[in-house]
């Protein structure tokens, strides 16, 4: 019993080590934090994290990680973030301020739907994917999730 609680405490330490140092291939997935994006984007986020942990569980690599947070937060708490490389941007300008960020630092457009009712835009590692609405913004993460996440994984994660 004892050993069992002791492992935990050393699982537990490590994740807040890792928790206050992100890693340089870490993927940094950013929401808005207003209503919307909370009900729409969030658990698109963490569906988009769910299929980044699929690739790195199938590839055996546990040092590999995605993580979720608010623009709030990756502008305010963590100002080693703020120029991270590998960072995903989920909703429109409107409703996340670093969508607007890529979109200033002239992202390339990758896709858009022909209607121009969502986009995925690409400025280096940083990606942004929005729409008009909450729907057309889920599209948009689909058609990454489904098209470019391998290509983007094997850039920044050769070796799995």
């Amino acid at each position: 019993m004892a050993q069992k609680i002791e492992a935990a405490l050393r699982a537990s330490k490590r994740q807040q080590e890792w928790i206050h140092e992100i890693a340089p291939d870490t993927i940094i997935i950013v929401t808005g934090c207003h209503n919307v994006p909370e009900t729409f984007d969030r658990p698109s986020a963490y569906e988009l994290k769910a299929a980044i942990d699929d690739v790195m569980k199938s590839a055996k690599r546990t040092f590999l990680h995605a993580i979720v947070m608010g623009d709030l937060w990756f502008f305010t708490k963590e100002s080693n973030i703020q120029n991270h490389r590998n960072v995903i941007s989920i909703g429109s300008s409107a409703v996340n301020s670093l969508t607007g960020i890529i979109e200033s630092k002239s992202g390339k457009p990758v896709q858009q739907d022909a209607n121009g009712r969502w986009q995925i835009l690409r400025d280096g590692n940083r990606w942004a994917l929005f729409g008009d609405r909450a729907e057309d913004t889920y599209d948009a993460l689909s058609r990454f999730k489904d098209r470019d996440l391998p290509g983007f994984l094997g850039e920044i994660w050769p070796y799995i």
